[in-house]
């Protein structure tokens, strides 16, 4: 985040335009891939977050995707072209936001 942050502020498009594909990467192998992070000494995957924790989540992902209409991901070892990948999001976007509704309504 910082190094794009910087990057961007400092109008150096290269840069910028890689920081966002590898931030992109990063997000989508942790929301499609099952890859995990470190948090707190322990691995957590997508799925062992918080619906609100899933929805932010998924929220950074279809934001990010838009700066790079160009972006060309892998998903399950298929490679996909921005159209396939925001349909991805989409579908996972209301899955979660479903999820959290409900979950909300039942406290």
């Amino acid at each position: 985040r910082n190094d794009l942050v910087y990057n961007s502020f400092n109008q150096n498009r290269n840069l910028t335009e890689s920081d966002i594909d590898f931030f992109l990467d990063k997000i989508i192998d942790f929301t499609f891939n099952g890859t995990t992070v470190n948090s707190y000494n322990e691995k957590v995957s997508f799925y062992d977050l918080s619906p609100i924790a899933r929805y932010m989540i998924v929220d950074m992902g279809q934001t990010m995707l838009t700066a790079n209409r160009n972006y060309i991901g892998n998903i399950n070892n298929v490679v996909c072209d921005y159209n396939m990948i925001i349909n991805e999001y989409a579908e996972t976007f209301n899955t979660v936001t479903e999820n959290f509704i409900n979950r909300t309504n039942v406290r």
